[in-house]
């Protein structure tokens, strides 16, 4: 299953770029409460992570060191789950449709995105092999340059 969905990510996938403006996108905040982010309004360095669903290991284990927010398809990271990999995630007891709460058959490539004040993406991370995840330190690493120093 991972092979074809890696594959497939790969080709449908076009992640926005370091250089590129933030889209206006809406996500819940650590705290459960529901903000739109404006590329123009950002007061502090931002990180924007993407999550497949709590039925993903790798996705749980992530953000249990991070703590971060939901996706947006404003950052071009979903992909189509193909028919046969949706297939096999019935078998092995996964419910997409019920996790996602659409029929569209989309998940987000684990994506990890630094946005700076001015609305300006200054670091990405996708990669479609759900299995291979940006760790906490090299998280913390790409965040360093932006952090203001006290």
């Amino acid at each position: 299953m991972q092979r074809t969905a890696s594959r497939t990510a790969r080709k449908q996938v076009q992640p926005l770029s370091v250089g590129a403006r933030a889209p206006i996108f809406a996500a819940r905040t650590t705290e459960g409460a529901l903000r739109t982010f404006l590329p123009d309004s950002y007061r502090k360095p931002t990180v924007v992570l993407f999550y497949r669903g709590g039925w993903c290991p790798y996705c749980n284990s992530q953000l249990s060191d991070l703590h971060l927010v939901e996706p947006a398809k404003a950052f071009y990271v979903p992909y189509h789950v193909d028919g046969a990999t949706f297939a096999k995630m019935r078998e092995y007891g996964v419910d997409l449709e019920a996790a996602t709460g659409t029929k569209q058959h989309e998940l987000p490539v684990p994506s990890v995105f630094i946005i700076d004040t001015s609305g300006t993406i200054r670091f990405v991370y996708s990669n479609p092999g759900y299995k291979i995840r940006l760790g906490a330190d090299a998280l913390w690493a790409a965040a360093q340059p932006l952090a203001k120093v006290k």
